[in-house]
C-alpha cells in the first residue's frame, strides 16, 4: 500500500495569475516588464506548420493550355538556352 502527501508548492496561489507570454511596447514604456512574470520559452518546439500557397489563376490557365497541347501531340522544346529574335516572334507571323 502506497500513500502520497500533497502540499502547497512555492508557487501556490489561491487565484491563478496568467503569466505574460510577450514583451509589449506598453510594458517597456511603463517599466512594468521589470515586475511582470513571464512564461518560460520552450526552444524545443517546432512551431506551427506553414500553409502552402496557391498558384496564380493565370499560371493555372497556362498549365491547362500546356496539358491540352501536349495531349494533342505537340512536343515541348527546351527554349531556355537560346535568345529568340524578334523577327520570329513578330515579323514572320
Amino acid at each position: 500500500l502506497k500513500s502520497y502527501r500533497v502540499g502547497r508548492g512555492e508557487s501556490y496561489a489561491p487565484v491563478r495569475k496568467k503569466k505574460a507570454a510577450d514583451l509589449t511596447k506598453e510594458m517597456l514604456d511603463s517599466g512594468a516588464w521589470k515586475t511582470t512574470e513571464f512564461k518560460q520559452y520552450n526552444f524545443q518546439t517546432l512551431g506551427e506548420k506553414v500553409g502552402g500557397g496557391y498558384l496564380h489563376p493565370l499560371l493555372k490557365v497556362r498549365a491547362e493550355f500546356r496539358n491540352i497541347l501536349l495531349e494533342m501531340g505537340f512536343h515541348e522544346m527546351p527554349t531556355n538556352k537560346w535568345v529568340e529574335s524578334s523577327f520570329w516572334n513578330f515579323d514572320s507571323l
